[in-house]
């Protein structure tokens, strides 16, 4: 798989990588009898894996994402102690970012733990804040870690999905950051919004 690893920058985190961006271009290209626009959307070819896992239900995916994350984003990373996935945003019967990390996690010989971090029942209200740190500043509340390391400094690695305005991943290290027994913050993301590259 074609990949074009960039790194993202934050004060939350020690390192995060993502491996392409998303969509490489968009154009409309007429109207659905509903009146919405079509999309004549080109996707990198991690961005047509993960949609293809998210939107077509092919969990085929999981494992060619997993491989790629595990060779090409976890060697940058000095030590992982353990893994976990960025809570989902939506319930489904299977929950592509949780299966995503932990085949990292199987790929990498390090613990995977799905509740390690969970997000608190509720919905943050984010849409008509203007910034993003104001949506951060929200949505920290939603997570809640459950603490159940040894004594010691752990060395984390978050996997999520898609990074878009990056409030959400900010926010889950922001919350990590609060847990005594964590030391470095590692972040692997599949795809990233066009948008949002700098």
């Amino acid at each position: 798989m074609k990949t074009n690893v960039m790194e993202i920058y934050s004060q939350f985190w020690t390192k995060a990588y993502v491996l392409d961006v998303h969509t490489v271009k968009s154009s409309v290209v007429g109207q659905l009898p509903s009146g919405q626009a079509q999309f004549n959307t080109i996707r990198s070819e991690v961005g047509e894996s993960l949609y293809q896992l998210k939107y077509c239900n092919d969990f085929n995916q999981i494992e060619l994402l997993a491989s790629e994350i595990a060779k090409k984003i976890c060697p940058l990373f000095p030590k992982i102690s353990f893994v976990v996935p960025v809570p989902p945003s939506k319930q489904r019967h299977r929950q592509p970012v949780i299966e995503l990390a932990e085949e990292v996690s199987k790929k990498i010989e390090r613990k995977f733990t799905a509740n390690f971090l969970t997000k608190a029942t509720g919905s943050a209200q984010i849409k008509n804040l203007a910034s993003k740190e104001a949506k951060v500043e929200q949505l920290v509340g939603r997570y809640i870690v459950n603490d159940f390391l040894n004594q010691g400094q752990w060395n984390v690695l978050v996997v999520d999905d898609l990074y878009s305005s990056g409030a959400t991943i900010e926010a889950v290290c922001a919350t990590l950051r609060k847990c005594e027994k964590i030391n470095e913050i590692y972040v692997a993301i599949a795809s990233r919004a066009r948008g949002g590259i700098s």
